[in-house]
């Protein structure tokens, strides 16, 4: 990767040169393998989310220059401090301070890599009368 990476940065480079916009990201994967995971037949463990967020960092630091400092990662596992695990009041906090301060021209990333569902819409807003939750660490859902 950090070939292929380098020869990539040389070229978005020279299309995209480098400017004073803000790069951050907030990565979150979750393989609901820990003792607060929902458990169901529909929201069983999954196998590679901490791979996937490993992946995308170091795609965005090698290739797209983003400062470490301005990566954020939630990633669920037994014994890893509360403050860095995918539950929903860490994530909503997150969630609102990758959207703080945001100019025209910034570039944000966001990857959530974990369970997905539908719930009925209350509003009856949505084409399909459903609405999106992402299904966090903690037994819960939020929606989208």
């Amino acid at each position: 990767m950090k070939i292929i990476g380098s020869k990539l940065r040389r070229r978005l480079s020279s299309i995209h040169p480098s400017t004073e916009q803000k790069r951050k990201a907030l990565l979150i994967g979750i393989k609901y393998d820990t003792s607060g995971s929902p458990v169901s037949q529909e929201f069983g463990q999954l196998d590679e989310p901490h791979k996937d967020v490993t992946s995308v960092r170091d795609l965005l630091i090698d290739v797209y220059e983003y400062p470490p400092e301005n990566i954020v990662v939630l990633i669920d596992g037994e014994g890893r401090d509360r403050k860095v695990q995918p539950t929903r009041v860490n994530m909503t906090r997150e969630i609102q301070r990758l959207v703080q301060d945001v100019n025209p021209g910034d570039h944000l990333v966001f990857l959530f890599a974990g369970h997905l569902t539908q719930l009925t819409c209350s509003v009856r807003i949505e084409d399909d009368d459903m609405d999106e939750a992402i299904v966090h660490m903690d037994r819960g859902l939020s929606l989208c």
